[in-house]
């Protein structure tokens, strides 16, 4: 199949009055096979009259939109940098205009009742052309000579007088993404109170992500200029706020200070407005997983709706604020899984790959949402929210068709689990493909604190998008393992791999392989980002470890050398949060990081390896996979190397993705 006409949505927001949802899209180009469109639009649909002609549907045809979020009567996205807004008028959408002074936004939010406009911007220095002192800069930022962005600025536009100020008094960055902390899809930005100007806000200490665990939730007044940001609790790491309906208790979750940080549990907390005080879900009676990702207030504001991983599925859960009890919300109208495994069917929210949290109102009547399972492709679905006796259920119907020539679309798939061959830990995997097929390949995912989910697998996989579905087409069976330190099995299990970088998850990848490469002609290695850390492990240790001749690898944003990259990414302070301090404390601290490091066992390698790295790549620097190269060159080992201009960890440009599928299937007709 063309798996680059397979189109994946995001920021779904619905009306107040459940007419319009809109949303955004990134796919193939209309009517051009095989051309990607590396942009994206957006699309506002007309729920009665089932069409999204109009307007700003138009507009953003010709020149791409993204990051969509609906208001009362009002409709924003960003396009080539600026905010545009469209007015519901006379029952037609306007022609989108530009709102002024809102260049280089970064987020945005209208106030559900008065209008008035809240977007962050960056606060950008340009450096000096002759000499550029170090401080937090990231490496690929120095050696372009990038603006330095210290931090993003959080602006008002009234709506009565249309006047726009900054509050210059926050001293902290407002708003942060979802892949600060990891891949996890949620934004940590600010809300307005729906019963007054105040907004509520996750800010940083500054934009660079070694901060991470600088996030603070809190309060931040526009009237009083001088005020600043208030936060509710300094002492610890807490984020994502939003507001009940009567804009009187904040909802936000806060991290577990239990050592390990980069792993994060996290608890649901709510503060209380009036008494200004919170209170937080502990170990006992947090959430399933504790790493719940909030949605907004139920409608009563007794509960909260949240989403979270359940084994290699999503759902949509409530937790009542009272108790802090939680239970599966009832969702109808979606379509059905097989082969779904005892954890649930499907995903909601998009997962890993399309950063989307529904965009909910608090109390509203309306949700949108994406779902997709792994044979039914990604859509936007609307949902009724019904409460009956603080129990709430969704009735939901279809609203978009962007990948309805994929509907039922079938590969052969299940989930089952396997077992370490070393300790015994039991490891979920989804298995795709025949598995009598005479070719492996162990795919795995990046993170670590991440997982393989029941995705559309026309779409590909988590983080890369490798091209799965044909593979399985060319008749190769691929095993994803959710090896320990993977969300959605708990928080032990997402603990278990600290201290222990290549070690446990690495042995847990290599049962995979003696489990399910018995009486194969060919077994390969297929990763991204932490997959391509095991990517290197692999090609270096699986013969002196576990015996295994791997036949041939492809490996993409690859970390190499777990000492070099301390000084390098733009994460180094997650080494003290994984291992408990740095490489030059220590010299067994050196020792047991090199002997985690696939470059300091290159004298071992002898399978093909296919390696692929974006250019502007913060968190793997190309260095990283430029050193393996050159060492294997040497070595004469086969080795190709292909980097991505203008890409960072994760190729977001879907031409880009294309070059990754087709070289991907070339690597292993090739060497298989």
């Amino acid at each position: 199949m063309d798996q680059i006409q397979v189109k994946s949505m995001a920021d779904v927001s619905v009306s107040q009055d459940g007419r319009w949802v809109v949303y955004s899209v990134v796919g193939a180009v209309e009517g051009q096979p095989g051309v990607a469109d590396p942009i994206g639009r957006v699309v506002l649909y007309d729920v009665q009259g089932k069409t999204g002609d109009n307007a700003v549907t138009n507009a953003c045809k010709a020149e791409g939109c993204s990051y969509p979020r609906m208001g009362p009567g009002w409709v924003g996205f960003i396009q080539n940098g600026n905010l545009f807004e469209s007015r519901l008028v006379g029952g037609a959408w306007s022609a989108p205009v530009v709102v002024p002074g809102t260049n280089g936004v970064a987020a945005f939010r209208a106030h559900p009742k008065f209008g008035h406009l809240a977007f962050s911007t960056p606060v950008v220095t340009k450096p000096d052309e002759l000499y550029r002192v170090i401080d937090e800069d990231v490496i690929i930022d120095v050696l372009q000579n990038n603006p330095i962005i210290p931090k993003n600025t959080l602006c008002i536009r009234n709506e009565t007088t249309h006047a726009v100020s900054c509050l210059n008094s926050v001293n902290e960055s407002v708003g942060a993404v979802g892949w600060y902390l990891s891949c996890w899809p949620y934004e940590a930005q600010f809300e307005w109170n729906p019963s007054s100007d105040i907004l509520a806000a996750t800010t940083t200490k500054n934009t660079y992500t070694n901060d991470w665990e600088t996030f603070r939730a809190g309060l931040i007044d526009p009237s009083s200029p001088s005020s600043g940001f208030t936060p509710f609790n300094r002492a610890t790491t807490n984020f994502q706020t939003i507001y009940s309906s009567t804009g009187s208790m904040v909802a936000y979750v806060e991290l577990d200070q239990n050592g390990y940080t980069w792993a994060q549990d996290w608890h649901i907390c709510v503060y209380d407005v009036t008494k200004k005080a919170s209170r937080c879900a502990g170990n006992v009676n947090s959430t399933r997983d504790q790493m719940a990702t909030l949605v907004g207030f139920a409608p009563g504001d007794a509960s909260v709706f949240y989403l979270e991983q359940a084994g290699t599925s999503v759902k949509l859960y409530q937790m009542q604020l009272d108790d802090f009890t939680y239970s599966e919300v009832e969702v109808s109208g979606l379509p059905k899984c097989t082969n779904a495994g005892g954890t649930g069917c499907g995903v909601v929210g998009g997962g890993f790959r399309a950063s989307d949290v529904p965009h909910y109102e608090p109390g509203a009547r309306w949700m949108g949402i994406t779902f997709e399972t792994m044979e039914q492709p990604q859509e936007v679905y609307m949902c009724e929210v019904t409460v009956n006796g603080g129990v709430a259920t969704l009735g939901c119907g279809q609203v978009s068709s962007e990948n309805q020539q994929y509907d039922g679309q079938s590969w052969a798939h299940s989930i089952s689990p396997y077992i370490n061959m070393n300790d015994g830990l039991v490891i979920e995997a989804i298995h795709l493909g025949n598995s009598s097929a005479s070719r492996l390949i162990v795919f795995t995912h990046c993170g670590p604190a991440m997982a393989v989910l029941q995705t559309f697998l026309g779409y590909g996989t988590v983080c890369a998008a490798f091209p799965v579905a044909t593979l399985i087409e060319q008749g190769y069976y691929i095993v994803m393992p959710n090896y320990r330190g993977s969300t959605g099995y708990g928080s032990p299990m997402r603990n278990s791999d600290q201290y222990d970088w290549g070690g446990g998850d690495y042995n847990d990848i290599m049962s995979a392989f003696v489990i399910y490469g018995v009486g194969k002609t060919s077994v390969s290695h297929m990763g991204w980002s932490y997959g391509g850390y095991m990517s290197a492990l692999a090609l270096t240790k699986a013969k002196t470890t576990h015996g295994i001749d791997i036949t041939s690898i492809v490996t993409g944003g690859t970390l190499t050398d777990l000492i070099s990259q301390q000084g390098t990414t733009d994460i180094y302070k997650l080494y003290n949060s994984v291992f408990g301090g740095y490489y030059w404390e220590s010299p067994s601290m050196t020792q047991k990081l090199m002997a985690a490091s696939g470059i300091y066992h290159i004298q071992n390698a002898t399978a093909p390896i296919l390696m692929l790295h974006g250019v502007d790549d913060p968190r793997m620097p190309l260095s990283q996979a430029y050193q393996m190269h050159m060492a294997l060159k040497s070595m004469g080992v086969t080795s190709k190397f292909i980097v991505f201009p203008g890409s960072g960890h994760i190729p977001g440009n879907p031409n880009q993705k294309l070059v990754i599928w087709n070289q991907t299937l070339d690597w292993f007709r090739q060497h298989n």
